[in-house]
């Protein structure tokens, strides 16, 4: 189930910097993880950690330079143990993480994705929630911020 916390909790700061030490343990030969950087970047994996660039036409480019919220969304599926911001996410990944079976999300600003409906486990610093649609979080949050 993924873990939303509205709390400070310790979590992975710099996703960049994780995602660039980590990426040699990402499998980005699994369907998912290339479902993923097509779902938010809209480019196409092609094998040895490098995707094809959507603004240079035929142009191979390094997984390192795939915007900050794919490689945040990589993150949290690869390393599900793992706590990281969403802080610096857009409206694509968040939409794209939030139907995670997995992982755990420190979520440190009122941006609510529009449709889910797996569970997900919300974390206040008063309560704990189960939560499987917007309506709900979007409830939590207007108490929480």
């Amino acid at each position: 189930m993924l873990e939303v916390y509205l709390k400070d909790i310790k979590h992975q700061r710099f996703n960049d910097v994780y995602f660039n030490k980590h990426m040699t343990h990402i499998d980005f030969d699994n369907d998912d993880i290339k479902k993923i950087i097509q779902a938010i970047d809209n480019v196409k994996y092609i094998g040895n950690y490098r995707v094809l660039s959507k603004f240079e036409k035929d142009t191979a480019i390094s997984v390192r330079e795939i915007s900050t919220g794919c490689k945040t969304a990589l993150n949290i599926a690869s390393f599900p143990n793992e706590v990281f911001s969403v802080a610096e996410c857009g409206d694509n990944a968040l939409q794209v993480i939030f139907n995670y079976k997995r992982g755990k999300i420190l979520m440190p600003m009122f941006s609510i994705p529009r449709l889910f409906t797996n569970e997900i486990k919300v974390f206040t610093s008063n309560e704990e929630y189960i939560i499987n649609n917007h309506k709900q979080l979007e409830d939590i949050l207007n108490k929480v911020f």
